[in-house]
């Protein structure tokens, strides 16, 4: 019996060092052990959107004191808001196409060092038009860093704890807005507001160095490109040592060949979920972006330091990346819909009692950061969650295509959200009227979230949806 065993053991150990000769990529992706390399590449993707998050809502922390410093009002940097705002829109739909054609990896290497260069240059902004000019610039850069980010940590990440990856990865953006915040909170009153942007620009420029030589390219890409069969086999290689080798052929079977069209994704039996997603993912990043731009600047309205309203901003991005981890842990557990429409009612409630709080009485710093707190905690994480709740409801061949759009439509809500705050800022609403109206767009997201699980509970049940158990099949499968 020793022998027998002895024997069995070498043999697996031969076999596991012999490469394979065909390797199915994505079930190897999918079914592999975590491996250091792969955390490795999550904690690099965590610091790009640490970077993206400071970057992005540091215009927002900046605000009251551009005003001081130029003399203008509230209303008249709207245009610099939204401008980075159709940046990002710009660079997320460029973005994707460029890094089909040249790699993930070049593509968020040049868009981080680009938006750093960008957020830089801003920081000697002397003029309204120069500002909203560089803040589309940056923008270009931080829309085509983030989803190609994501993207590549979901490809890396095996399927069992992919949701755990993307969710953490994604937690990086409120993690860097917080960081944003507290710096803000320490260093406007005695460095002024370039501080923050050149703070902006240079971290990200160091961090591509990092991204250079430890950042590794897609594995889809690389096998959709004979030519790079060496540099797969590595990163194969990395993630299991001895199992691919000069000889392996990689069979990928999540290749499409043929394109989705759009109009498959606005026809039955999917429009009727299509339209719920787009109109829940944009009324979410209204809030969001609202928050994220206007809040610093309502705070010292009502009598805080610049200081402490950027601090009070950061309480919003630290709920949210508490949200964010809940959230996503909450959506594998229970029903999503249903904990999206909860999650959101408590936002609705927590923005009511703000906005009656806000106008009684004069709110303490503590007391105001804890509310800021719960309304960053139930609104950051619930905008987050129509991306996933919209990749497992297409099916494999149509994916790309829906997610791409919902993601426009949520850019599409980030700038009407920006716009909107400048509008309600002109109409000289106070503080509480505003977050009232948060209730607006928080209401439309809970029927969205509500009415979109009723319908998938009728595909479940099979009734009168054509093509029912087909679709529901597929927006069960996890496969990518």
């Amino acid at each position: 019996m020793p022998i027998n065993t002895t024997i069995h053991s070498t043999d697996a150990t031969i076999e596991e060092k012999t490469p394979s000769k065909s390797l199915n990529l994505q079930d190897f992706l999918n079914n592999s052990a975590v491996s250091a390399f792969q955390w490795r590449v999550g904690l690099l993707a965590f610091t790009i959107l640490i970077c993206d998050g400071f970057d992005i809502v540091a215009i927002g922390f900046i605000l009251p004191s551009l005003i001081n410093d130029w003399h203008v009002t509230r209303e008249a940097l709207g245009p610099a808001l939204v401008a980075g705002l159709l940046g990002l829109a710009t660079g997320a739909f460029c973005g994707g196409p460029i890094a089909d054609h040249i790699g993930r990896r070049k593509v968020i290497i040049g868009s981080v060092m680009f938006f750093g260069l960008m957020s830089l240059a801003t920081a000697w902004s002397t003029s309204l038009t120069m500002l909203v000019i560089m803040r589309f610039l940056t923008g270009l850069g931080l829309g085509a860093s983030q989803p190609n980010t994501g993207t590549l940590m979901s490809e890396f990440a095996p399927r069992r704890h992919r949701s755990v990856f993307v969710t953490l990865t994604y937690c990086g953006f409120t993690v860097g807005a917080a960081v944003g915040g507290f710096l803000s909170a320490g260093m406007l009153a005695s460095y002024g507001w370039p501080s923050i942007l050149i703070i902006g620009g240079i971290v990200p420029m160091i961090f591509v160095v990092f991204y250079y030589f430890w950042l590794p390219e897609s594995p889809r890409y690389l096998s959709l490109h004979p030519e790079r069969h060496g540099d797969l086999v590595k990163i194969v290689n990395k993630i299991k040592p001895g199992k691919a080798g000069p000889d392996t052929k990689f069979i990928n079977e999540a290749i499409v060949k043929s394109k989705v069209p759009f109009v498959r994704i606005v026809t039955p039996p999917y429009l009727q979920v299509t339209v719920l997603l787009w109109l829940g993912v944009f009324c979410a990043q209204v809030t969001v972006y609202l928050m994220n731009s206007w809040l610093p600047t309502l705070v010292k309205d009502v009598g805080f330091s610049v200081g402490d309203a950027a601090l009070i901003g950061a309480m919003g991005q630290v709920g949210g990346t508490v949200g964010n981890i809940f959230i996503g842990w909450a959506m594998d557990k229970w029903e999503q819909h249903r904990v999206v429409c909860w999650v959101l009612f408590i936002g609705a409630l927590a923005a009511i009692a703000l906005g009656v709080a806000a106008m009684g009485v004069k709110l303490s710093l503590p007391i105001l950061m804890v509310m800021i707190f719960v309304i960053g905690l139930t609104t950051n994480c619930t905008h987050t969650a129509w991306y996933p709740m919209s990749t497992n409801f297409y099916p494999t061949e149509m994916r790309a295509t829906g997610t791409g759009w919902t993601t426009f439509f949520g850019r599409l809500g980030g700038i009407s959200g920006a716009s909107v705050g400048a509008v309600l800022l002109a109409l000289h609403l106070t503080m509480g009227e505003i977050f009232w109206f948060l209730c607006l767009p928080i209401g439309i997201g809970i029927f969205a979230s509500f009415a979109k699980g009723r319908l998938m509970k009728k595909r479940e049940t099979g009734q009168p949806v054509p093509e029912a158990k087909r679709l529901v099949a597929e927006a069960a499968r996890t496969t990518d």
